[in-house]
């Protein structure tokens, strides 16, 4: 079985998903500080976006091509920052 070769653009794809999450988290988590969020909400987006975050990765490993690879990346983007 002949492993593919992490690339730095899949390096740098793998930390943006994790900065992004990270930064749609502090938003979302400042919310439930300043009173305009529930922590009961902040808890469903929280659990659903670690699941979004695992199944993106997964599907990324899986991308045959860049283009396809930059697709997840856009979604997981935009669905990072909608609750």
């Amino acid at each position: 079985m002949v492993k593919e070769q992490i690339t730095s653009e899949t390096l740098f794809h793998r930390s943006y998903f994790e900065s992004t999450r990270k930064g749609s988290y502090k938003k979302y988590f400042a919310r439930t500080r300043k009173g305009t969020m529930s922590k009961g909400v902040f808890e469903v987006w929280s659990r659903k976006m670690e699941t979004l975050r695992d199944d993106a990765l997964m599907e990324y490993d899986r991308a045959k091509s860049e283009e396809e690879r930059q697709r997840i990346v856009d979604e997981v983007t935009q669905k990072l920052n909608k609750l």
